[in-house]
C-alpha cells in the first residue's frame, strides 16, 4: 500500500458572532454523497447559542441543489411551528442564497421548493446570509 501525500490548505479563519437577544439562528445544509444518496442538516439555535431544534435527515438520490432547497424548507417548517420568526438563516449554497432571494431564476428542479420557501420567509423576519461551509454549524459563545 502506498502512503499519500496531501498538502495542506491554508487555514481559515471562521467566527461566530452572537446574535441580538431576539434573534436566533437557523444553519441548513444539503450535500450529495458519493453514493448518490443526499442528507441534510437543520439546527436552529437562540440568541445564546443554545440548541432548540435538529433535523438530520437522508434523502432520496437526488441533487444537491434540491438537497440544500429541502434542508431549507425543513428548517423553515420548524420556524413556523414554533412560532419563531426573527431568524437568521445561514446556508453555504451561494445559489440557493441567490435563488430564494430573486437574484438567480430557479433551475425547473428547484422551482416547486422555492415557491414555499419564499411564502415562509414573507411570514416572519427571516435574514438568508450564504456563508463558508465551516462557519455554517452552530457554535456556543
Amino acid at each position: 500500500m502506498q502512503s499519500q501525500e496531501y498538502a495542506s490548505a491554508p487555514a481559515i479563519l471562521v467566527s461566530w458572532v452572537k446574535l441580538a437577544f431576539d434573534r436566533y439562528k437557523l444553519n441548513v445544509y444539503g450535500s450529495l454523497h458519493i453514493n448518490g444518496l443526499s442528507s441534510r442538516g437543520v439546527i436552529l439555535s437562540d440568541s445564546a447559542g443554545e440548541l432548540i431544534s435538529t433535523l438530520p435527515s437522508h434523502y432520496e438520490e437526488t441533487m444537491n441543489m434540491v438537497a440544500e432547497s429541502m434542508a431549507l424548507l425543513d428548517g423553515l417548517k420548524i420556524c413556523i411551528r414554533l412560532h419563531i420568526l426573527t431568524v437568521d438563516v445561514d446556508t453555504d449554497s451561494e445559489s440557493l442564497s441567490k435563488v430564494v432571494s430573486g437574484s438567480f431564476r430557479p433551475p425547473w428542479k428547484i422551482d416547486a421548493l422555492i415557491r414555499p420557501i419564499r411564502h415562509f420567509v414573507a411570514q416572519g423576519n427571516f435574514t438568508l446570509c450564504h456563508v463558508l461551509w465551516e462557519a455554517n454549524s452552530a457554535q456556543t459563545s
